[in-house]
């Protein structure tokens, strides 16, 4: 694999070199023959040399390594949430983790939403988000006295899966949505990828909150 690399990139410093030359020898001759191309000609390799140049800069740029942040992985995924949860100045709390769980924090957000970051011991490959919405008594009956339940139940669904967000709950009768997000920690994931997953999370959130609200007005 190396070698072929290394003839690859032989070839492509040829192949570069060569059309420099036979762009440089026409430019030479329509030179010393006074050509009217001459001019012209001095343009074109111009902007190729514009042109080469800004496809090099741009490979030198997507090979910069892009710095994510702390690695977060099966056996250091308590301790690095964490980290990354206090650094980002968020409340966080951990609970006691039911038997199935390696670990489980509730983080608050600053706009105050309460996520639930946890550790399946069956599945401790992947970090699991929950966040809930808890409709009361009195919004449950707004919502019973509406001729379209079904309708709202789908727009809800239909802007979860818009952002991607798993749920469940969303339905007759509506108590409780629960918004679930899995992040896959195989060896790339970092803190990146956790502030991604929290800000989505918290996005569904708002618009769950407020497609309810434009419907049966929300008491919060």
């Amino acid at each position: 694999m190396q070698d072929n690399w290394f003839i690859k990139g032989l070839v492509t410093n040829a192949t570069w070199a060569g059309l420099a030359l036979i762009g440089g020898g026409i430019f030479t001759y329509l030179s010393k023959t006074g050509s009217v191309w001459t001019v012209p000609s001095l343009y074109g390799l111009g902007g190729f040399l514009l042109i080469l140049c800004g496809s090099l800069a741009s490979r030198a740029l997507l090979n910069i390594p892009f710095s994510a942040g702390l690695r977060i992985t099966e056996t250091n995924a308590a301790a690095s949430i964490r980290d990354i949860l206090d650094r980002f100045g968020l409340s966080v709390l951990r609970i006691d983790s039911p038997p199935e769980d390696v670990f489980r924090y509730i983080a608050t957000t600053p706009a105050g939403t309460r996520i639930a970051i946890h550790q399946l011991k069956n599945r401790a490959h992947y970090i699991q988000l929950e966040t809930n919405l808890v409709i009361n008594d009195a919004e449950q009956a707004r919502l019973l006295a509406l001729p379209n339940q079904q309708t709202v139940f789908r727009e809800v669904r239909t802007r979860l899966a818009i952002s991607k967000i798993g749920h469940c709950g969303v339905g007759a009768p509506l108590q409780q949505v629960t918004l679930t997000k899995t992040i896959p920690i195989t060896g790339t994931a970092t803190e990146y990828h956790l502030v991604q997953a929290m800000n989505e999370m918290e996005l569904a959130l708002s618009l769950v909150s407020d497609t309810l609200n434009a419907h049966i007005g929300l008491d919060r």
